[in-house]
Order: structure tokens, then sequence, then C-alpha cells
């Protein structure tokens, strides 16, 4: 293989320059050694030219798979693998996609040309090879090669630009979920805010509407709180507050709903209970509250009672007046002695 006239140095000839400090990394395939010396010559000398020679082109192949040239330059005609069948092997690596391959071959036919450009060969050299074509196309395939790799690396910062907001817009939605959840909730006592448990009262109600299953409300009310205030400060009337609640979520399924309504008072929703299921809670209610102990400084310790209305939906009610009629039967609970429960009577029984 014949390199033509000596190579003027590809720098002068216009070759593109290294971004970065770049070096681009050439190889050359020939079974025969003085052909990739005068190809290599015809080149030139070149701080940004890295050129490494095979003749053996299963040997080139292991060394471009690991090493990702940036251009490769193959002979067509050798014994072991032709360029044809090299350049396909080459389009199998992982990264051999993308690699230019310019191949030198003295045989100018359609057919060949047609076989190499559908394995992959992106240039063709005629042999013997003048240097300033080789100069002149290995400029324009580095050129190429090097807008690749840009827009790979760019394509790369924009994918890693991507899953960073991924990650920042699911971390953001966990926050306002999380801060729309505790917008829902009594930071004290953990049970959930009038407002939102009034929304899902109204949606127990819609549900209870579509299957006709019972729905009951409890009405609850810490007795004497304010003196427990007085007596030992808001702190141990916070304490109380808390632990309270505490064991009612432990005496009432997941499906219920607790809602603190103001100051001590606390509603529970029943879904699917009817008023006799609803006492029956609401009686475990009681007396766990009463038989719990709360713990204060220096092992004192203090107990609670609570009062407590129950009453079902009947019709089509709405949450206002069954929320109504079990307070009036908490109001007669507190009248009657505290510490008990009162069933509210349905509608139009009074």
């Amino acid at each position: 293989m014949s390199a033509g006239r000596k190579s003027e140095g590809l720098m002068e000839q216009g070759q593109p320059q290294a971004v970065s400090g770049r070096v681009f990394s050439i190889v050359i395939v020939d079974d025969a050694r003085p052909s990739t010396l005068l190809l290599k010559a015809a080149l030139g000398e070149s701080p940004n030219l890295s050129i490494t020679l095979f003749t053996d082109p299963l040997a080139a192949l292991g060394w471009i798979e690991t090493h990702r040239p940036d251009l490769i330059i193959t002979d067509y005609v050798m014994p072991e693998m032709d360029g044809i069948a090299l350049a396909r092997r080459i389009r199998a690596l992982p990264h051999g996609s993308a690699v230019p391959i310019i191949m030198a071959t003295a045989r100018n036919e359609a057919a060949v040309r047609t076989l190499a450009l559908s394995a992959g060969i992106n240039e063709f050299l005629g042999k013997p090879v003048d240097g300033t074509e080789l100069r002149a196309r290995v400029q324009n395939m580095l050129h190429l090669r090097e807008q690749h790799v840009q827009l790979q690396e760019a394509n790369n910062r924009l994918q890693s630009l991507n899953k960073m907001l991924a990650l920042e817009i699911e971390q953001r939605k966990i926050l306002e979920d999380e801060l729309r959840r505790l917008a829902t909730l009594d930071m004290l006592t953990g049970a959930l805010t009038r407002r939102r448990f009034l929304e899902l009262f109204d949606q127990e109600l819609g549900r209870r509407a579509r299957t006709a299953t019972p729905l009951s409300v409890l009405m609850i009310d810490l007795d004497h709180f304010k003196s427990i205030n007085d007596r030992f400060g808001h702190a141990t009337g916070d304490l109380a507050l808390s632990h309270f609640s505490a064991v009612c979520k432990s005496c009432l399924r997941s499906s219920d709903f607790l809602g603190r309504m103001g100051g001590e008072e606390f509603a529970a929703l029943l879904p699917e209970t009817d008023i006799e299921e609803a006492h029956v809670v609401a009686e475990r209610l009681r007396r766990s509250i009463a038989a719990a102990k709360i713990t204060l400084d220096d092992d004192v310790s203090i107990t609670v009672t609570i009062s407590i209305g129950v009453a079902e939906c009947y019709g089509y009610q709405q949450a206002e007046a069954i929320l109504a009629a079990a307070d009036r039967a908490l109001y007669e609970a507190k009248n009657s002695g505290r510490n008990r429960v009162v069933r509210a009577a349905p509608p139009g029984s009074f």
C-alpha cells in the first residue's frame, strides 16, 4: 500500500484542533506492515494525534473494543479478516456504532462499495493512497467525530440534569404530600383537623348513599379538662390530650377516623357501623381511657375520663345534623355525671 506524496503535516492541512487538550486516537489496520507505516507517515506528526498500528485485524478488534478510538483506517483485502468483515465486527461492539471507518481499496466496483457501506464503512480511499486526500478525509471524519463526541457529552449532561430534575420533582412531590398530610392533622394529637374530618365525613355519607351501609359518629369530651390545666399546667393538659388520642387510635379500626373538633372535644367517625356496634366501641374506648394512667414527673400519675355521645346517620341526614345529635347525647352524658356513654335517639323520636 503506497502512502503517496510525503505529508506536509496534518496541522498545516487544517487538522481539527484538540478540544480542551483532547487527543484523537486513530487505528490503522493493514496486514502489510510497510503500508501501515506509510499511512502513519502520510498523516504526519502532531501532538493531538495518537496513531496505533495493527497488522492483525483480530488484535485490532480487541484493542478497539477496550480503547474506543476516534477513527479507524483499514485495508480491504487481508487474509484472516477483510476490511468489510472487520467493519461489521466493530459496528457490533457496544460503542462501535459511532466510530468513523475509512477503507482503503483498489477495487472500485459498485458491488464492493455497496457491501462496504452496508457494513458501516463511512469513507473510501483509492489505492495507491494519496496523502492529501487521506488528510482531507481524516480531517473530515475527525471533525464529525468531535461533533458526535460533543453532542454525546451534551446529551449525557442533559440526561444527568433530567435525572436530577426528576429526583428533585419526586422529592418535592414527597415533601408536598407530607405537607398536605400534616396540614390535615392536629399537630399536638395527630388526630385529623376539624376541616379534614368534615371532608371525610361528607365522603363517607356519599359512600353510604351508594351502598346503604350504616354510619355512626362519636362525640367525645375529656371530663374536667380545665381542672387538669389549672392544677398541673398546660403542658400536662397537652400530655393528656396526646395520651387520649393514642388510646383512641389503639381502640379504633384503621378504617375509622378520629378528629379534633376543638379544645378537648373530639369526634370519631365509624363507617359500616350501626348505633349498637358504635355503642360497644364507645364503651370500650371509655373503659380504656379510664384505666390508662398518665405518668408525670416525680412518678406522679393521673387518670382522665371521657363522656361520649353516639349517633347514627338516618335517611339522608347531613353531617351537621348527625354531629348535632351526637353533641346533644354528649351533653346529656356530661349532665348525667360524666364518664359515660349516651346514645342519641333517632330523628323524630323526641
